[in-house]
């Protein structure tokens, strides 16, 4: 399969699933300075405000492009079932799984980026290592100068972001397995053998593939909220 017939592929079955194009739909119009607010304070740069813009669109685009193989690998893995074709069926398993954790990195990703454009906003500050999006609340929590609605509104996003890199953390330096969520538990019988041992029967359990593809979905549309925390941030910055 070409890259064209899999990009194709994807977009049949994000249609199917009904999902939004968050980069088309609403970070798009991020790409051109004639939608940034005329009043900008002249200390931010508009070129460097649009690259900023540029980098969030990108890591956006990347959420969008890795739950698609999800889909893919979970349409496969339905099919698989639904014919019993048990050994394709755990290649797609652990395709859906690895393209969960690096969709959950793209979305750490877009926070990054998110908490970076913010920062340039605020303090014309350019990239910042080891800065996080609660680093950014903490500096800007005590303003004076911006409105109650403005602080709230970024105070709302620390659970998100907070619960997001703790999930990456986790897959990232401690744990992800291919076969994640797949269990066995051995019974034992009260029957027994002819040589008087109970019969042992293995009961094998696994994470539904939908409800973990609903998990991640949720996280990709909650993006769409960035949106109203820049056009505060912009509102707030040019009074």
């Amino acid at each position: 399969m070409n890259s064209r017939n899999i990009m194709n592929k994807i977009s049949k079955l994000w249609s199917k699933a009904e999902l939004k194009l968050l980069s088309k739909d609403i970070f798009k119009k991020y790409l051109n300075e004639n939608n940034f607010p005329n009043d900008l304070p002249k200390k931010i740069d508009r070129g460097k405000l649009r690259n900023k813009c540029f980098l969030l669109y990108w890591s956006v685009e990347s959420v969008q492009i890795e739950l698609g193989y999800m889909l893919i690998h979970l349409n496969s893995y339905n099919n698989y079932e639904l014919n019993k074709k048990e050994k394709n069926k755990e290649l797609a398993y652990m395709l859906f799984n690895h393209h969960q954790f690096l969709c959950v990195e793209a979305l750490y990703r877009v926070g990054e980026r998110f908490t970076l454009l913010l920062l340039y906003i605020y303090k014309q500050e350019d990239d910042k290592r080891n800065y996080y999006y609660q680093n950014f609340y903490n500096d800007i929590k005590d303003v004076e100068n911006f409105s109650k609605e403005c602080i709230q509104d970024l105070k709302n996003h620390q659970k998100h972001w907070n619960e997001l890199a703790k999930e990456r953390n986790m897959y990232s330096h401690a744990y992800s397995k291919l076969t994640d969520g797949i269990n066995f538990e051995l019974k034992h019988s009260s029957v027994l053998n002819q040589f008087g041992i109970p019969h042992i029967s293995v009961h094998e359990t696994r994470n539904d593939l939908e409800s973990v593809f609903n998990n991640v979905k949720e996280k990709y549309l909650y993006l769409e909220n960035m949106d109203k925390t820049i056009q505060l941030l912009l509102k707030e910055i040019g009074k």
